[in-house]
């Protein structure tokens, strides 16, 4: 499935109401009837999100197929807490669509101080929604007994779970440099190999088949492949190759290649929500433009669109990448056109 992930627009306002009152028919989904959804309500709360926290839709062949929102409380005393919403549209469930949209929400909230914990309420009944949302780091606070009456009559528990961004501890998290790498140690080369390989294992498999993930990514023991990525990716006169690293450790990378094609850009799942892949694509973009390269572009995974959407990328078209196994997997072409005040300050 080819899925774009965007800002909702007001026009999205009656699917999305209508894809609510369908769910709300489902026992153990929303605690709303039908009945009680407005769609002026639904509008208003796009617009006030357009600032105050984030709506997002998931599309595919311009059909809106999945929604979720971040907003904030009301009370000053709890306004850095935000209230998380997904709702998959029905005959659009179990095919990565609430996965793509909670990656977009985190991954934004991660790069947001306003947002200091996430909170939702989910039905103990909705295993699928819960194995979601734990997935993605939500634990478990609470629960409400028999708190939900469902249309039948019976009862149901609502579990409160909650998430926190890494940089909301009492620890200060590291700042990673980003640094040219272009005489590397073997080791080197090894890190970034072990990166490639668990960003893809994590990220990939939701979007994938198991064959397209084992063709895309070896293990980082692979020594035949550990001297490809140090000739062929980090010494290659080609290419501009960056890592992000935190003391000693590499923790990401990036590259691009003399023509303005984005390589790709990825980051160690354990060192994720921290901003450091768009600090690595901010890299990248900055040699662009003083090479005097004037537009970008890239074959973006299905699950990195959104990424290099939020930083500035647009579709071209969907269409395939092929491997180096001679395998090809469905990707999305996008491109960037560049100019010096693309260089963000927050490097």
């Amino acid at each position: 499935m080819k899925l774009t992930i965007r800002p909702a627009t007001l026009e999205d306002a009656p699917a999305i109401h209508a894809a609510e009152q369908a769910t709300a028919l489902e026992p153990g989904c929303l605690v709303s009837a039908p009945e009680e959804l407005c769609l002026p309500d639904f509008e208003r709360k796009i617009k006030a999100l357009e600032t105050a926290g984030r709506y997002i839709v998931a599309e595919t062949q311009d059909q809106v197929v999945g929604h979720a929102c971040l907003a904030p409380m009301e009370l000053r005393a709890i306004a850095h807490v935000f209230r998380l919403t997904v709702v998959v549209h029905p005959k659009f469930t179990r095919q990565g669509i609430g996965n793509a949209l909670m990656a977009d929400l985190l991954q934004s909230a991660a790069e947001d101080s306003r947002i200091q914990k996430i909170e939702l309420l989910v039905r103990a009944t909705n295993q699928p929604a819960i194995h979601l949302y734990q997935k993605h780091g939500f634990v478990e606070e609470g629960r409400f007994h028999k708190r939900v009456c469902l249309l039948d009559g019976t009862f149901v528990d609502d579990i409160s779970m909650a998430w926190f961004p890494s940089r909301a501890g009492t620890a200060e998290q590291p700042i990673a440099q980003i640094i040219p790498l272009s005489s590397p140690a073997l080791e080197d080369a090894r890190a970034v190999l072990g990166i490639h390989y668990a960003a893809v294992r994590l990220g990939a498999i939701s979007a994938y088949p198991q064959e397209v993930v084992e063709a895309w990514s070896r293990r980082p023991d692979d020594d035949k492949r550990i001297q490809g990525i140090k000739k062929g990716w980090i010494e290659n006169p080609e290419m501009y190759f960056v890592v992000a690293k935190v003391g000693d450790r590499i923790v990401g990378f990036g590259q691009i290649d003399t023509r303005g094609e984005v390589q790709g850009v990825y980051v160690h799942p354990i060192f994720g929500r921290q901003g450091i892949g768009g600090r690595l694509l901010a890299a990248l973009e900055e040699w662009a433009i003083a090479a005097g390269i004037a537009q970008l572009h890239l074959d973006s995974s299905l699950n990195a669109q959104a990424f290099y959407q939020r930083n500035g990328f647009e579709v071209v078209e969907y269409g395939q990448h092929q491997l180096r196994s001679g395998l090809f997997m469905d990707c999305v072409k996008m491109r960037k056109l560049l100019n010096a005040s693309t260089i963000r300050e927050d490097k």
